[in-house]
């Protein structure tokens, strides 16, 4: 219900060039006295409404609509968010793939568990979802971003362009990609280029680039 609401919503914001569904409802009378009528005999979900990511963020900040993507590259600097887009992106692409394998990578694996999974404001686990929960486990010994669906991510780094061989995934992030080393597997390939190679799994893998 919020993902319709939220995509009727964006398009209005975008046809009356307001840059976010919340600007929209803060600037139109017409548009907040509808959602009042629609959410008339649930007044927790239109909180729960307005609290969520898709209705706040601004249209630069979620992933773009249609099918004729694969990569949303994300280049901006300090403050813009992009840490926050990259995690309700990940989240978006484990709700579409249960049981699907992701991954999340950065230019260390501390770099991956600092700030895409650990980030106190915008990481995974500060950002997990009421719909679809994630909780930090293992599988075969190596720490993994769990949800509720089944679907998980692995973590990988540039410094080791062979552990990102071989798994097919549905897609996942990739986090300050301008700063990663410059390591090759054996067979001349970087840790950026082994995920790409593995986007086989799913439906339609995308991944997210900062």
């Amino acid at each position: 219900m919020f993902q319709e609401m939220n995509s009727e919503l964006r398009r209005a914001a975008l046809n009356s060039s307001e840059d976010s569904p919340r600007s929209l409802v803060a600037n139109s009378p017409a548009t907040q006295s509808w959602l009042e009528r629609e959410f008339k005999d649930h007044p927790s979900l239109l909180r729960e409404l307005f609290d969520s990511w898709e209705f706040n963020a601004r249209h630069n900040q979620v992933m773009p609509a249609g099918d004729d993507w694969d990569i949303w590259a994300i280049f901006t600097g300090r403050g813009w968010g992009k840490t926050r887009a990259l995690s309700e992106f990940t989240h978006r692409i484990a709700w579409d793939n249960p049981g699907g394998c992701l991954f999340l990578a950065a230019r260390t694996l501390g770099d991956v568990a600092k700030v895409l999974v650990g980030h106190p404001d915008s990481g995974l686990l500060a950002t997990s979802q009421a719909r679809n929960p994630c909780h930090m486990s293992s599988r075969q010994g190596y720490p993994v971003l769990q949800w509720s669906n089944g679907a998980y991510a692995e973590f990988h780094s540039s410094e080791e362009p062979e552990k990102a061989r071989g798994p097919h995934t549905v897609g996942g992030a990739c986090d300050e990609v301008a700063t990663w080393k410059t390591v090759r597997d054996f067979l001349g390939n970087t840790t950026f280029e082994n995920l790409g190679f593995g986007m086989r799994a799913g439906p339609h893998p995308r991944m997210a680039v900062a």
